[in-house]
């Protein structure tokens, strides 16, 4: 989804809320510059915004809103550049998952290492014998 399907997804959302059809979205618009936005309203407005997009923000992302300087575009660019947000994602899940099964492939490889789900007489013939006791 591009920043522009983005920005017409929110404004719909604004609308809704604050109901206002004629309410038009600016980048540096803040809570002052809409009618009727207030503590509660930019509750329901990050639920609705949720619901819409199918998305869930951070709590310090909703509280970072409310801090002074923060406007439309602020909230706009909480959407990200998605596809490197999806790459790194991918990448990070692939690292952890070879990490985790490393020790697995490499016992199957036959390195000399018996595979953990290997039957009891492989692990045996691998092991060293040890003396009994009492004898």
């Amino acid at each position: 989804m591009t920043r522009d399907q983005i920005r017409s997804q929110v404004e719909e959302v604004f609308r809704e809320v604050f109901q206002d059809d004629a309410l038009q979205l600016e980048e540096q618009m803040t809570a002052i510059d809409v009618e009727g936005w207030d503590s509660l309203t930019h509750v329901n407005l990050i639920i609705a915004l949720e619901k819409r997009l199918a998305i869930k923000f951070a709590a310090a992302e909703i509280s970072r809103l409310t801090e002074p300087g923060q406007n439309v575009g602020t909230l706009l660019d909480l959407f990200g550049p998605w596809p490197g947000y999806v790459v790194a994602e991918i990448a990070l899940v692939a690292g952890v998952w070879a990490l985790m099964t490393w020790p697995w492939t490499r016992s199957a490889r036959g390195d000399g290492v018996p595979a953990p789900d290997a039957p009891a007489t492989a692990r045996a013939q691998e092991a060293p014998s040890r003396p009994k006791r009492g004898t």
